[in-house]
């Protein structure tokens, strides 16, 4: 990267050698004095503004680094160094723009110039642009084939792209060439562990740390690694290392700054978020310009289902990097959690605009188009996800759990390729009688997943639907159990836990809280509106179903799942401006607070409709303003006290279904945010703590609730539907009869279901599983069955 010196007197070029010796013996006091005695003869020496500019570079003091380089390029613009070493001066100062400019300028004044090519590749990784970053890597290994390092590079734009496989192979060519590149390491090893294959992973990791032991992104990556392996303690020993070796050097604020941020995602996998949080918002104040800290603050913010607050960073990124497409698409999916659903897919075509191949924008396009009810414009999205991508498990996963029993069987054939077990060929294993995953001719030259790999439940859920429609329970069975442990596990290494004995004890709070006293007290405190309809129950018990038939009533508008109750409920304290415990907030509750809860929901509910009337751009009948606006949140059943305090002329609705067909469904079910229904003590419990507090809530609630049976709606659909309609203040009409093909957003796991005429195949679906989920039925104790 030094440009050569030529056409000088002895005396300057032997100072200007001593000074680059100094500099490249680590010894850059000795080396700044060199370069400032010449420049003190000779202020527009360009080389030695050159080589004082890219040593304060390398201590970080990138303001005057950038300076000197400049007034280097400003004396001899044609040198194509000097504009390849400003560029990474910018980088680092996060002026990502003015770094590809001067690449591209390096690059014109010498086509063939490799570090200028992988400059630029990096430049581009930073602002999202990473299958451009790669194929400047790969620009920069045809001009000098083996260079360790664009290897390692290229392997993290591929990663990015989420190209998992070819981002381990990079990672491994880089170390194959440089055995001691230690970040080579530390990548492959940390991706390694995320992959599954935790020993070998490991010791890529432990590796790195040994060969530099004083380097703080070798501390980092092994204390990813012992995060991925749950071994809290020792990855807090690590990080607190990598953080006592950067600040040896306190001018090195962006490895000080990643330090923070590991460490912060350490704090969040274990659940302790506020404190988690404290170490992400230390680590961008520090380098505010770094995009990929910003990026942990945004992603953290999501696993956290913060996502106004993560929407809000994302704009910063963007704001950052306008071209960015990654970022572009993630705050699509946050808007998307929201049901900011026109946002949301703005969102895609603008990533799709920038980076018509991004993966992640087409995938989660498709799931847009699911949750719109434009189920054949998912399918071709999935299609063309797997174009881009053709041994990704996640379009499969999504096509296998869209078409389900109408899956291709070339799709199908995918899937079981994928999933495969190389053991399950091998003489041995087929001597052991243990059945093969997949079919007896695997596809040729298919990808296979490892057994530890978190991308096989997805994968594995959507197989289980497929052999679910086909009739095959038993092997449905054994991928459901397989997928839920996945998906268990990973659920566990993102820090999204579920603490069933916190929500007892919750739930135990809301029984003493809420009680006759309470109810008495407030008694007309709350709003006389009669908007709102509530419909609630346990998750796959049929509120889905509900509210579509509601829905479909002309005066009746479906707001789907929203957050609005707990959010209410959590802010109990701040609206009386208290910090006591829910008890004694509760004991507080007055005529002033109910009234400001109830406006604020009120207001909520306004503004979801705003936004869900955008959502779709299909042309839909115009229909009179709505008289009834419907929450169906099925943990809504929590909050039914305070609601029905905020709203006592609420029409308040409780949909139940037979236990065991409940907890089936949930089995069958990837939930991403819903933390207890892969886990069958959870999910027992949860079902337990459900069933007191509805008989709770039926001792004591003043507002009369509507009880809607599932199996007696299915069965005796022309005389209940009519019930369900009559509960609401409504009259019949035939609309709500058609409900399938009602056109509106649907956002749960039943969006395909509803979209269909009434069928009663999910009636009694237990007896299917009876045998291979024996135990979780056992675990649900008293079973209520109702119809």
């Amino acid at each position: 990267m030094i440009a050569a010196v030529t056409d000088r007197p002895d005396t300057h070029i032997r100072d200007l050698t001593i000074g680059l010796q100094l500099q490249q013996a680590g010894r850059f006091a000795d080396a700044a004095r060199c370069y400032r005695s010449i420049l003190a003869r000779r202020p527009d020496d360009a080389d030695a503004l050159h080589l004082l500019g890219v040593l304060l570079y390398q201590n970080g003091e990138l303001d005057e680094a950038i300076r000197m380089i400049g007034q280097a390029v400003a004396v001899r613009p044609g040198e194509a160094t000097y504009h390849a070493n400003l560029a990474l001066a910018y980088r680092a100062g996060g002026e990502l723009q003015r770094a590809i400019e001067c690449c591209r300028t390096a690059l014109r004044l010498r086509p063939n110039y490799p570090e200028a090519a992988n400059n630029l590749g990096l430049a581009l990784h930073d602002t999202g642009r990473f299958a451009e970053a790669v194929a400047q890597f790969d620009a920069a290994l045809q001009m000098r084939p083996g260079v360790a390092v664009v290897h390692n590079n290229r392997g993290a734009s591929l990663f990015e792209l989420r190209q998992i496989s070819e981002a381990i192979s990079a990672y491994r060519a880089a170390i194959e060439l440089d055995p001691a590149l230690t970040h080579a390491r530390g990548n492959l090893g940390q991706l390694l562990v995320d992959q599954g294959q935790v020993e070998e992973g490991l010791m890529h990791c432990l590796e790195a740390a040994r060969l530099a032991p004083d380097a703080p992104a070798s501390q980092i990556h092994l204390g990813n690694a012992y995060r991925g392996l749950y071994r809290w303690s020792e990855a807090h020993g690590a990080y607190n290392k990598a953080l006592s070796l950067a600040s040896r050097e306190p001018v090195k604020k962006g490895e000080i700054a990643h330090v923070y941020t590991n460490r912060g995602l350490a704090l969040l996998l274990e659940g302790k978020s506020g404190d988690a949080f404290a170490w992400f918002r230390r680590a961008v104040a520090m380098v505010p310009k770094d995009v990929a800290l910003w990026r942990f603050l945004a992603s953290a913010y999501d696993v956290d289902e913060q996502f106004a607050a993560a929407v809000a960073v994302w704009r910063r990124i963007i704001e950052l990097t306008p071209g960015h497409a990654v970022a572009h698409s993630l705050m699509g999916f946050s808007l998307q959690k929201q049901g900011r659903f026109a946002e949301a897919g703005d969102c895609y075509r603008r990533a799709l605009e920038l980076d018509p191949g991004l993966f992640d924008a087409v995938l989660h396009q498709g799931w847009l188009q699911e949750e719109l009810g434009q189920l054949t414009d998912a399918e071709t999205s999935y299609r063309r996800a797997l174009t881009l991508q053709p041994d990704s498990p996640e379009p499969l996963g999504r096509l296998a759990q869209l078409l389900r029993g109408k899956l291709p069987r070339a799709d199908l054939d995918a899937i079981e390729a994928l999933l495969a077990d190389p053991a399950a060929e091998s003489p041995e294993h087929r001597a052991a009688g243990k059945p093969a995953m997949g079919p007896a001719a695997p596809v040729a030259g298919a990808a296979r997943l490892s057994p530890a790999s978190p991308a096989r439940g997805p994968l594995l859920f959507g197989l289980a639907q497929v052999l679910d429609a086909q009739g095959s329970y038993a092997r449905a069975a054994e991928c459901l159990d397989e997928a839920n442990a996945l998906v268990r596990k990973k659920r566990i290494s993102e820090g999204r836990h579920y603490h069933r004995d916190a929500h007892s004890a919750q739930v135990d709070q809301l029984i003493a809280g809420f009680n006759p006293g309470l109810f008495e007290r407030l008694k007309g405190a709350g709003d006389d509106t009669r908007a709102p309809v509530f419909v609630f129950g346990l998750p796959r018990s049929g509120t889905t179903l509900v509210e579509q038939v509601l829905a479909s009533h002309s005066r009746v508008y479906g707001l789907g799942e929203l957050r609005l109750a707990t959010e209410a409920f959590d802010s109990i304290p701040q609206v009386l401006g208290r910090t006591d415990d829910l008890p004694t907030c509760l004991e507080a509750l007055d005529a002033a607070a109910v009234s400001k809860l109830a406006r604020h929901y009120l207001d909520g509910m306004s503004l979801a409709l705003e936004q869900s009337q955008s959502a779709s751009d299909r042309e839909v009948p115009v229909r009179p303003p709505p008289q009834r606006l419907v929450d169906k949140m099925p943990d809504n059943y929590l909050y039914i006290g305070l609601l029905s305090v905020l709203f006592p002329r609420a029409t308040f609705i409780s949909v139940r279904r037979d236990l065991r067909d409940v907890a089936v469904s949930c089995w069958m079910t990837y939930f991403y945010y819903i933390r207890w229904a892969d886990d069958p003590e959870n999910l027992a419990a949860r079902f337990r703590d459900y069933r007191r507090l509805m008989a709770h809530w039926q001792a004591v609630l003043p507002a009369r609730v509507h009880e809607v049976a599932y199996e007696r709606l299915v069965d005796d659909f022309d005389t209940e539907a009519p019930r369900l309609l009559a509960a609401c203040g409504l009259d019949w009409e035939e609309a709500c009869g058609q409900f399938h093909q009602t056109p509106r957003t649907v956002r749960t796991a039943s969006l395909r279901q509803v979209r269909q005429p009434l069928y009663r195949n999910a009636l009694q679906r237990w007896k299917c599983y009876e045998r291979p989920l024996a135990g979780l039925f056992e675990k649900l104790g008293v079973v209520e069955v109702t119809g």
